[in-house]
């Protein structure tokens, strides 16, 4: 359910010992019966709101067209971390890494079941508040995809994601195979 390489790099940790990966199984029993996965996708061929980020508009040049996709665990994610953490804190630590990384090897296998689908050359995810993409432009990728009214996401003045567990984000279909793979 969960790579062991995503966990460890969320949880800080190269190697998986016996009582850590003893967590993680109680963690991905708890994510099997509390989360279920949502989201929400939207292809383009161009957007008018990468100005400000020359990696986005690399993206967009390169690219036949765009994905945009919003992922959520919901506000059971968040509901489960604040429970678990009142009756362990240890495992709760496990458990906010283990659905990080549910979320973004979800994410992965999305990308490589769409790879599946054509010849073109499935690219990199890009998020606001990575690299030269401002965090401010959430956003337009929450508006872009109707978050609140598809899946019931928001955002703070901040923009910041409410549930925590929410990822949004773009990639590309490229003729080019991409050179920073």
């Amino acid at each position: 359910m969960i790579t062991r390489k995503t966990i460890g790099s969320f949880l800080r940790t190269p190697k998986i010992d016996d009582p850590l990966e003893e967590k993680i199984q109680i963690c991905e029993d708890l994510i099997r019966k509390n989360i279920q996965l949502r989201t929400v996708r939207k292809k383009m061929d161009r957007v008018d709101f990468f100005g400000p980020s020359k990696t986005l508009m690399d993206l967009q040049e390169d690219s036949q067209y765009l994905i945009f996709i919003g992922a959520t665990l919901g506000k059971e994610a968040d509901v489960l971390l604040q429970r678990t953490n009142l009756e362990d804190t240890s495992l709760a630590f496990v458990l906010d890494g283990a659905l990080s990384a549910y979320l973004e090897d979800s994410l992965d296998r999305i990308q490589r079941e769409d790879q599946e689908k054509t010849d073109l050359y499935i690219t990199d995810r890009f998020s606001p508040g990575y690299g030269d993409i401002p965090h401010d432009m959430q956003r337009n990728f929450a508006d872009f995809l109707e978050i609140y009214k598809r899946l019931g996401v928001g955002l703070t003045k901040e923009n910041i994601i409410i549930p925590r567990k929410t990822v949004l984000a773009v990639y590309g279909a490229s003729p080019i195979k991409p050179s920073y793979r």
